[in-house]
This record gives structure tokens, sequence and C-alpha cells, in this order.
């Protein structure tokens, strides 16, 4: 079983195949926003136009893309009432093994180019945590989304992908964080955290 301290607050939710989102709390149904488009047009290459959602309706969906990715590899997903830890959602493989996800998403520049920095606070991200991932959605224009998942401790020692910005000198007000610098020339650094393949070695 999960510890009590992480059950408090938490839900475990289950995805239909219908399209509807489901919990033992409120029940299943489907959300729509004002800028939602016609079941025709979903169809379409415009589903993937990404530049039509709000940034908060991004961060939704990528949320929900990666609970159901960890449901489809037969993990129980529990999602936090609250995110005061930087903790997204706790899943599970087993009673002996959970993991924290922190989601990140981030959508395309321009097609064929890179995406824009990325960052966790080090003050919830714990680098020396070996149950702690990032889970880094991205998303290419006008292609459905690719998904990693990156350990906290890569940043054990950065490099061009994986950066460390201590933000200590003085005049800088920042917090000091930990980066994803998404560059096209860095991006194929990402592939030994491909979700398919890293969900695998959980």
């Amino acid at each position: 079983m999960l510890p009590a301290l992480l059950t408090q607050g938490m839900r475990k939710l289950i995805f239909q195949s219908n399209g509807s989102t489901c919990n033992s709390w409120h029940g299943c149904r489907y959300a729509r926003g004002a800028n939602s488009m016609s079941d025709e047009a979903l169809l379409g290459p415009a589903r993937y136009d990404w530049s039509r959602l709000s940034s908060l309706q991004v961060g939704r969906y990528s949320e929900y893309f990666v609970k159901m990715e960890f449901t489809l590899f037969g993990f129980d997903v529990y999602s936090s009432e609250v995110d005061d830890q930087g903790i997204d959602f706790v899943v599970r493989r087993d009673p002996e093994r959970y993991y924290d996800i922190q989601v990140k998403s981030v959508r395309q520049k321009k097609v064929g180019k890179g995406y824009t920095y990325v960052f966790l606070p080090k003050h919830t991200f714990d680098r020396g945590r070996t149950n702690l991932f990032a889970a880094l959605v991205l998303l290419p224009e006008l292609q459905p989304p690719v998904l990693h998942l990156v350990p906290a401790n890569a940043w054990q020692q950065p490099d061009a992908l994986f950066v460390d910005r201590p933000y200590g000198e003085p005049g800088q007000t920042s917090k000091p964080e930990w980066g994803l610098n998404l560059s096209a020339r860095n991006l194929p650094l990402l592939q030994p955290h491909e979700f398919q393949h890293a969900v695998q070695r959980l």
C-alpha cells in the first residue's frame, strides 16, 4: 500500500476507452472549452494545432495524457488534490514500488525548430531521490505529443541538456532551479528517456 502521507488528498483515477475521464469521486464527463473544435476537425491535422490552446489547457491536456500513458503500462495512478510539493500525481507498479511524477509540457517554437527552456525548482525537485521523475511532454506543431520520462538523478551531472542554475550571484532574484535546454541540437540527448523505454525500467 502507499504510505498514509501520500494517500492523503489523493484519488485514484480510472480511464475509459470512450474518451471520458472518470474517477470514483466525481463520475465521468467530457470537457469542451470555448475553443473546442468540431468532431470532423479533430480527425484531421488541425487536431494537433497546439497554438489554439491556452497555457492552462495545454497543462491539463498534458497531465491527463501522461496519466493515461502510465495506465496503459499497468500502473495505478493517484492524483493529488493540491500541488504544494511540486508533485502532480503518484504512480504505483505494485505495493512496494511507487513514483512521484512532475509533469512539464512545452510547445514547439516553430516547425523543425527546438522548444523553449523548461525548469523545475530545486526546493521541490530533489535530484537525490530515486523515485522522483519529470514527465516531459513535447508538443510538436501539427503532430501528436511526444513523451519522455526523466529521473531526478539525471541532473547529478549537468550537461548541455540538463542544466544547473543556482542563481546565487548578487542581484539574481530567481530561485535555484534545474533546467532542460531543449534546443534542436540537444533534442537527440533525450532519446534514452523516451517514455516507452524508460517506463519499463521502473
